[in-house]
C-alpha cells in the first residue's frame, strides 16, 4: 500500500509538471482524438479476440478520458470552461428537459436525413470497412443490455466532451473555427462507417456545435447524443 501511495504521488507530480497551462488542453486533444481516429484501423483485426478488444476499448473510452480529466482538474482547469454547468446557466430545468428532447430528436433526424442524402450522392459507400459495433453486442441476456448501454453512453459522453466542450475551449475566440474543426474531426473519427457515415456524422456534429455555442451546456449534448445512440445501436 505504501508503495502504491508513493507511486501515485510521483505520477501526480509528473502530471502537474507536464500539464502546464499552455499544454493542458492540447495534450488532452491529442490523447483523446488519436485513439478515436485510429481504432477504425485495428478494430477489425482485434474484434475476434475479445480480451484484447475490450482491454483497448476500456483504455480508449474510459481510462484515457478519465486520466485526461483528472490532469485537467489537477492543473487548475475549470470544468465550467468545458460546459459542465449545473444548474443550467442559460435555461431553467423545464427548458433543459425540453431542449434535451428536441436535441435528441434533431440529432436522429439530421443524422438519418444526411445518411439518406449521402446514399443518393454516393451509391457506393467508399471507405466502409468490415467492422460494426453492433456485431459486438450480445444477442440476449443482461450482457446485451450492459454492452448496448456502454456503447451508447460512452460515445455520447466522451465525444461531446471532446468535440464540443474541449474544442470550444481551445477555439474560444472564434466560433467559425470551432464549428469547422469540430465538425470535420467529429466526422473523421467515424470514417470506418464509410462516406455515408462521414456525411451523416458531419451534419449531426454541425448541429451539436451550433447548440453548444448557444447554450454552452455539455450535459444536454451528452445525454442527447447518448439517447440517440441507444436508438441507433438497437
Amino acid at each position: 500500500m505504501r508503495y502504491l501511495i508513493i507511486t501515485y504521488i510521483k505520477i501526480d507530480a509528473k502530471i502537474i509538471e507536464f500539464m502546464n497551462s499552455s499544454l493542458r488542453l492540447n495534450v488532452i486533444f491529442l490523447a483523446l482524438f488519436l485513439p478515436l481516429f485510429l481504432d477504425g484501423f485495428y478494430n477489425p483485426i482485434i474484434a475476434g479476440t475479445p480480451g484484447l478488444y475490450w482491454a483497448i476499448e476500456f483504455t480508449t473510452w474510459i481510462l484515457i478520458p478519465s486520466i485526461s480529466m483528472y490532469a485537467f482538474w489537477r492543473t487548475g482547469g475549470k470544468f465550467t470552461d468545458i460546459g459542465f454547468c449545473l444548474p443550467p446557466s442559460a435555461m431553467g430545468w423545464f427548458e433543459l428537459l425540453l431542449s434535451l428532447t428536441i436535441s435528441t430528436v434533431a440529432f436522429l433526424g439530421i443524422y438519418s436525413g444526411a445518411k439518406l442524402l449521402g446514399r443518393s450522392w454516393f451509391p457506393q459507400n467508399y471507405l466502409l470497412i468490415n467492422f460494426n459495433y453492433g456485431s459486438l453486442i450480445p444477442h440476449t441476456g443482461i450482457a446485451k443490455t450492459i454492452v448496448w448501454l456502454y456503447f451508447s453512453l460512452s460515445a455520447g459522453i466522451v465525444e461531446e466532451l471532446y468535440f464540443r466542450g474541449i474544442l470550444k475551449s481551445l477555439f474560444r475566440s472564434s466560433n467559425v473555427l470551432f464549428v469547422l474543426i469540430s465538425t470535420l474531426l467529429f466526422s473523421a473519427i467515424h470514417w470506418e462507417g464509410g462516406i455515408h457515415n462521414l456525411i451523416a456524422t458531419g451534419a449531426a456534429g454541425l448541429f451539436m456545435c451550433i447548440y453548444y455555442i448557444i447554450y454552452r451546456n455539455i450535459y444536454v449534448l451528452m445525454l442527447a447524443h447518448g439517447f440517440a445512440d441507444l436508438i441507433l445501436f438497437r
